[in-house]
């Protein structure tokens, strides 16, 4: 009887963020019958006093080891005899990535979560060690042109990402060659049903919830919102997320437009969709890449039914699926904004779209099949 394959997951922390919550989706529901599932963090916890390693203990209490950059790959530091014997005998001090090589040789497969971790272990890493090597993208170009610099564009790697062919060729549009599994942003769904429901205000909620970060720009919301006012001046937007808007150049175009007392910062948010249900938002804005949401957020939003609106920051979608209006256009995206509002029928419309869409199309217990598919060709024999 064969064995089961060994994976091991390469993270960079343990955050509550996009990358990191699709590592748990994914720990949650692999058979652990068919997989052994180890991760290696490049990074120690509490590494970012800002940021709580929310979830470290939660890959803890499904019985996942986790073993941290530091402990695996301690820098070589000679011992009295060793460097005494090199003296005497010209015999070669061990590899400096002995032990990492030796961990990584352990596994069957490595699976990098975030096309951003691959690099820093590749250059320690053997040929053989990459050959049984998947990336798994979290990023586009479209947030971060830079986002492949550090890869040798003549070598085909193997990645994994929700991006569909058509996607995948513009993302990857600087390698020669590469091989590629579709595998999108997944969640594991509860049986609440749509929570959301549909209230009329004069002074209405718009919710955006992300990182404050340069990939993440904001500056087509704070646009938008400030043409929407012309036709509902009592609205607000609320910006839920870590990250200093001062620091990262957000605060001065709501100072140049004058909004100040009219867009606030909220923070980030533990639990999301419960935020947006008590704080009773009656829209939410988010970021598009490829005619569908930029990361989990959205998924999370879909599946209480908020209904949400995007802006498509890869100009590859103008319209969009019918369940994720995508747009390009300042006062198009405002207009369709005050219609969500104003208008019961094309809100709940919306809503059910969403609702439905991630229901049947982004459970995770229905995608890890194609992980898991792939891991098995990694078998031994």
């Amino acid at each position: 009887m064969k064995g089961k394959v060994k994976v091991l997951f390469v993270v960079s922390e343990f955050y509550q963020a996009g990358a990191q919550r699709f590592t748990y989706e994914m720990d949650s529901c692999i058979n652990k019958d068919l997989f052994e599932l180890d991760m290696l963090c490049l990074l120690p916890l509490g590494h970012n006093p800002e940021w709580e390693d929310y979830y470290y203990n939660k890959h803890i209490e499904l019985g996942t080891k986790v073993f941290f950059l530091d402990d695996i790959a301690r820098p070589f530091i000679p011992t009295l005899s060793q460097r005494i014997r090199r003296k005497l005998l010209n015999a070669p001090f061990p590899h400096e990535h002995s032990a990492l090589h030796s961990f990584l040789d352990s596994y069957d497969v490595l699976f990098f979560v975030g096309e951003y971790t691959y690099p820093i272990l590749a250059r320690k890493m053997t040929q053989r060690q990459k050959d049984k090597s998947l990336i798994n993208l979290h990023n586009s170009t479209f947030q971060k042109p830079e986002n492949y610099k550090d890869y040798d564009k003549s070598t085909i790697y193997h990645f994994v990402s929700g991006f569909k062919d058509d996607e995948i060729k513009i993302e990857l549009t600087e390698f020669k060659d590469f091989r590629h599994t579709f595998l999108p942003l997944s969640i594991n769904l509860s049986d609440g049903g749509r929570q959301w429901h549909f209230h009329k205000t004069d002074a209405p909620k718009i919710g955006v919830f992300t990182r404050l970060t340069y990939t993440k720009p904001l500056d087509p919301f704070i646009y938008a919102f400030h043409v929407l006012l012309d036709r509902v001046p009592n609205a607000e937007l609320h910006i839920f997320g870590t990250g200093d808007p001062q620091k990262e150049g957000i605060s001065k175009y709501i100072r140049h437009l004058g909004l100040k007392d009219k867009v606030k910062f909220r923070g980030h948010q533990k639990d999301l969709k419960k935020t947006a249900i008590d704080e009773k938002l009656n829209v939410v804005w988010f970021h598009g890449f490829y005619g569908i949401p930029g990361g989990f957020a959205g998924f999370d939003i879909c599946s209480i039914g908020l209904p949400q609106l995007f802006w498509d920051f890869s100009h590859t979608a103008e319209k969009g699926m019918e369940e994720f209006p995508m747009y390009t256009n300042i006062n198009a995206f405002a207009a369709r904004t005050v219609d969500i509002l104003q208008n019961e029928v094309e809100a709940d419309k919306l809503s059910l779209a969403q609702y439905q869409y991630i229901q049947e199309m982004r459970n995770v217990k229905k995608w890890i099949t194609n992980l898991e598919e792939l891991f098995l060709t990694f078998r031994k024999v």
